[in-house]
């Protein structure tokens, strides 16, 4: 089982990247940091270390650090406990961009049938880009939160934060608004890390969340919050992590995580050279393909998307199927969002960005996603997959 589990190439980073030494260190024994022994407070130290590493990575104070199990998770609290601090007369309102991960998106539209907040979606271009002109317009008095990832974990779109929450800046000191008052910035950084900065300084973000899963550490995450940010506990149980994430903290993922987040910080334009060059050479050949067997063939990803993210459609044939076929192959890719798969019919990333074709609604997109490992080698055993299921299925779908 190993072997064949070895021999797979695995193009599917964007959902989960595997374990590295990275983050090595963190390996140990640790016990409950919560403890008044010495075993308990040397593990609040190592606890204690890794929350200043994140700090410093990410240009934060420690106190601003607040770990967590996901990204998911980091989200979830933020949305959930800007909302439970809200104190206003009203019913507030909350903006997101429409192509935002489920963990915003899902949360955001629940509450809205809940009818406990007002809600709106921002139109999205063929990019998956938003206007800041309508995100301007679409503030209003009762908006307490802005939600905008920095990378779409589908198409790999690049959103600016740092225009993003200028815009914010500007409308508060327009209306007579503190640095503090709402509406709050709450950034999904978590498939941003490895490839931009995540400076919280330079974004200006009040809250961001960021994923151990997408940086080679799995099991922790953390979310920034912002000094003076109203953030009201949602979970109950514990006093951990200011009462915001009750339980046990795993120190031993937490110490891996911090070491793997400030490797890559340091690695950032190594990691977007090295991919871009991984995503323009599959690209190129996966156009000469489809060419040779005259597929029509779409990239949902713009070339100024993320280096890590290709995502396209065949003609008529199913997403799914070709991620399939691959698979039987050797293959791992997608189809859409991990997060999403087989809880959904059509995506609603390639919904907003129109990429969906009337009468081909389960067509789908697959997304191919690279990492630091990735070679061209492993993309030219994929290019050579593709070929024989594009020649076997030529005639069936296109």
């Amino acid at each position: 089982m190993a072997s064949k589990i070895s021999k797979k190439i695995y193009l599917d980073y964007a959902s989960f990247t595997p374990g590295s030494s990275k983050g090595s260190f963190g390996m140990g024994k640790y016990w409950n940091p919560g403890s008044i022994h010495g075993l308990g407070t040397k593990t609040k130290e190592f606890l204690n270390k890794a929350r200043e590493l994140c700090a410093s990575t990410i240009n934060a104070q420690s106190d601003e650090i607040i770990f967590t199990s996901s990204g998911t998770m980091s989200n979830n609290i933020a949305i959930l406990g800007v909302l439970e601090a809200y104190n206003g007369d009203i019913v507030p309102h909350i903006i997101s961009s429409s192509v935002e991960h489920a963990s915003v998106l899902e949360v955001l539209k629940n509450l809205e049938s809940e009818k406990k907040i007002e809600l709106t979606l921002l139109k999205s271009d063929e990019t998956g880009n938003i206007d800041l002109k309508e995100l301007k317009e679409s503030i209003k008095n009762n908006t307490i939160l802005i939600c905008v990832m920095m990378v779409n974990n589908e198409v790999g779109t690049l959103f600016d934060i740092p225009q993003v929450s200028k815009m914010i800046r500007d409308y508060k000191k327009e209306n007579g608004r503190k640095e503090l008052d709402y509406p709050y910035l709450l950034v999904d950084a978590c498939q941003a890390a490895n490839i931009l900065d995540i400076n919280v300084q330079k974004n200006h973000a009040d809250l961001l969340s960021i994923n151990g899963n997408k940086i080679y550490s799995p099991g922790s995450a953390l979310l920034y919050k912002r000094r003076g940010i109203k953030l009201k506990p949602v979970l109950f149980g514990g006093n951990q992590e200011q009462s915001l994430v009750p339980g046990t903290e795993n120190t031993q993922s937490i110490v891996s995580f911090s070491d793997s987040l400030k490797s890559a910080q340091e690695n950032i334009e190594k990691y977007f050279t090295h991919t871009k060059e991984i995503k323009d050479f599959f690209e190129s050949g996966l156009e000469k393909i489809t060419k040779e067997y005259q597929v029509k063939l779409k990239f949902n990803s713009s070339k100024e998307s993320a280096p890590t993210i290709s995502h396209f459609t065949l003609d008529n044939m199913p997403a799914e199927l070709l991620v399939l076929e691959l698979d039987a192959k050797g293959i791992c890719v997608s189809s859409m969002s991990a997060c999403k798969e087989g809880d959904e019919d059509v995506s609603h990333v390639l919904a907003a960005i129109g990429a969906i074709e009337k009468g081909k609604e389960n067509i789908g997109g697959v997304r191919f996603s690279f990492g630091i490992q990735t070679k061209k080698s492993d993309i030219k055993k994929a290019l050579k997959a593709l070929n024989s299921i594009l020649k076997k299925y030529k005639g069936i779908y296109f």
